[in-house]
């Protein structure tokens, strides 16, 4: 699904016109230029939809003083053009943005003469000592307002990843505290309630816990006239050589050079590396933020200079990019260096997320799960059925994470010296 946002502007001369298409070039210019006649769809502030031949446009009309318009008023029109249908909540939530964005134009100074690039109106009125000076700046802020809104509906309207989804869950204290309180085994739902009220008393157990079942963290089963909640799944986040590395080795031998600098910093990074509660933690919140986890998507596919990253996520909602970074190497996540005059960042570690039972589960293993104290005798009770016939993995003692810094950078340079060498021999 493309998306794209015009921002249309009522030209004293010409009438409705384009003023900003975001991402640039983005639409077939004969639907380009039929979106501004939407302005004569609607005479006062409102949102309103439209469908094109291949385009659904949600539309927000609204107008900002002005000193040099008629009537002192200049009518705009935001669009946001997707080329799929869209559900009725995200639909909300783009009135909410162009509302919002509404508001910051009309609270923002001289905010209309964006507007006028070629100059005032000649004659008209009279120009001021800094106006040709505010028509530049105040163009530069509008447009990167409106690229800051392409990025919020972006970051809500595409679809989450896995990851994404785990971590905004799990990222919220009220999760994390529910999953610890059913780490020990089945509780009843009447005490859970007692509890989560008397440490969440703001929010809503129903609503969690439709969450967590959703991403099948938990079961409820009523048994006895008594619902209780098990949780089945637990997540384990931590810290992994990138993939990418392998990947590159094998299918680009021109850049050895640049893998041997790669492999010898993650090695490192491994050799030093002690796995934390509160690591995994950070780590949750990280991938949780939008703008951090689409840098990392970015730099999984290998090194990128750091101007190409500017380029493409120079507009992302959190507005300053250098902070994503500087957050991303305080944490440790990525590095920089210098590769043939180029600044590089690379990912030393990549954060994975891996799904096991939780330690009460696991005696169910090899023999059938003692549970009369919470289930009846009815070996049809779904809950039964559930634990007696699943196979549990064998838990894990070490996690290997000690020793994993040496053996990926062994790994690594073997790899990379046997392909030195076959390149060597051809």
């Amino acid at each position: 699904m493309t998306i794209t946002i015009t921002l249309s502007w009522f030209h004293r001369k010409i009438g409705p016109t384009i003023y900003y298409e975001y991402p640039e070039s983005n639409l077939p210019p004969d639907e380009l230029t039929k979106i501004p006649d939407l302005m004569d769809m609607k005479f006062e502030e409102g949102f309103f939809s439209h469908s094109l031949e291949n385009l659904y446009l949600f539309n927000y009309f609204f107008e900002v003083a002005s000193r040099w318009a008629r009537g002192h008023k200049e009518m705009l029109l935001m669009s946001v053009c997707f080329t799929n249908p869209i559900t009725t909540q995200i639909q909300h939530e783009i009135l909410v943005k162009c509302i919002d964005f509404a508001n910051t134009l009309k609270s923002t100074p001289n905010v209309y003469k964006s507007f006028y690039l070629d100059g005032p109106p000649s004659g008209e009125f009279p120009v001021e000592q800094n106006d040709e000076a505010d028509i530049v700046k105040n163009d530069s802020i509008l447009k990167g307002l409106l690229r800051d809104l392409y990025w919020n509906i972006v970051s809500f309207s595409r679809e989450k990843t896995e990851e994404e989804i785990t971590a905004e869950l799990l990222s919220r204290k009220s999760v994390d505290e529910i999953i610890r309180f059913l780490s020990r085994g089945p509780v009843e739902k009447e005490i859970i309630a007692k509890w989560y009220t008397q440490h969440f008393p703001e929010l809503v157990l129903e609503e969690v816990l439709y969450e967590l079942e959703n991403q099948k963290f938990i079961v409820q089963n009523e048994i006895e006239h008594v619902t209780y909640v098990l949780l089945v799944k637990i997540v384990k986040v931590q810290r992994t050589p990138p993939e990418c590395i392998i990947t590159l080795i094998q299918e680009k031998p021109e850049l050895m050079e640049l893998m041997d600098e790669f492999t010898e910093r993650v090695g490192n990074f491994f050799n030093n590396y002690k796995e934390s509660p509160e690591d995994s933690k950070e780590l949750v919140k990280l991938v949780a933020k939008p703008g951090i986890y689409d840098v990392l998507l970015q730099l999984r596919a290998g090194p990128i200079t750091k101007d190409r990253i500017i380029n493409k996520l120079d507009s992302e909602p959190i507005k300053n990019l250098m902070d994503i970074l500087n957050v991303l190497t305080t944490q440790k996540i990525i590095d920089e260096f210098n590769y043939k005059g180029e600044l590089k960042v690379l990912l030393i570690d990549d954060i994975q997320f891996t799904t096991s039972f939780p330690e009460y589960l696991m005696k169910f293993k090899s023999k059938k799960p003692d549970i009369s104290n919470i289930v009846s005798n009815d070996t049809n009770n779904k809950v039964t059925r559930t634990l007696i016939k699943t196979k549990l993995p064998e838990p894990k003692e070490n996690s290997g994470l000690e020793n994993l810094g040496e053996e990926v950078f062994n790994k690594l340079k073997k790899i990379s010296k046997e392909k030195s060498s076959t390149n060597k021999e051809e």
